[in-house]
């Protein structure tokens, strides 16, 4: 990344923090699925039940964040 100007590494890490977000939602949301569907054959939930389940979508405030916190490494000075 030494090449790269600031914008392409504010880019670079954006992109890294919404690809690390979409695979935690992704599991996070096969896990709620998967659980979900114990519930209802169990008759513990029914199918219109989903929303107060499913786990909640990121948004840019979450990838602006993360890509804060994943950049932290290169200001930080040890």
């Amino acid at each position: 990344m030494s090449d790269r100007n600031p914008f392409e590494i504010r880019t670079r890490m954006l992109e890294i923090a919404a690809d690390y977000l979409e695979a935690q939602y992704q599991a996070t949301e096969q896990f709620a699925k998967q659980s979900f569907m114990e519930l209802v054959k169990c008759g513990q939930a029914a199918q219109g039940d989903w929303m107060k389940y499913a786990p909640k979508m990121y948004d840019v405030k979450d990838i602006v964040a993360k890509a804060q916190e994943l950049y932290g490494f290169v200001s930080k000075r040890d």
